[in-house]
């Protein structure tokens, strides 16, 4: 008798989550998932950021944002904790003023997307760098081009 009452159970169930998603799905929530979006770029954002200083602040590495490059050219983290909080900060307000928008919906997946991706290439750069060891000597200034950033402390 159990067991004919499962299949009953697992329609239902089936049926349950269905519409759930549907009902997820449809634009008049739209506004949460922005938000959860939006949740999910800062946590993202935070993680680049604390990657790139203790690498930027440690042996350095291999920069390819130029406008980045520039405000970690300081040496100060501050510049770039400021530089992030403004570039990030600045694409989530515009993104929650969007947010019951398709377009907003829409950019706010490409910025996770973006930021998945990310990390994704953090995550192939640190194996790489484990592989190496603690970090190649060859990958300095001198070799590493003009993307190669590392902040050095001023001394005084």
């Amino acid at each position: 008798m159990a067991l004919a009452s499962q299949p009953h159970s697992l329609a239902q169930s089936t049926r349950w989550i269905a519409n759930v998603i549907q009902e997820w799905a449809s634009p008049s929530h739209r506004s949460r998932r922005v938000i959860w979006l939006l949740i999910a770029i800062t946590l993202l954002s935070c993680g680049d950021l604390y990657m790139t200083l203790a690498h930027a602040m440690g042996p350095g590495f291999l920069e390819g944002n130029p406008i980045a490059r520039f405000v970690m050219a300081s040496g100060n983290p501050l510049h770039v904790i400021g530089y992030k909080i403004a570039t990030a900060g600045t694409a989530i307000v515009l993104l929650f003023f969007c947010r019951r928008s398709q377009v907003g919906e829409l950019a706010a997946w490409l910025g996770v997307v973006m930021l998945l991706w990310l990390m994704f290439q953090w995550t192939i750069y640190m194996e790489a760098i484990e592989t190496v060891g603690v970090f190649s000597e060859w990958l300095t200034e001198e070799h590493g081009g003009p993307e190669f950033i590392a902040m050095v402390p001023a001394t005084q």
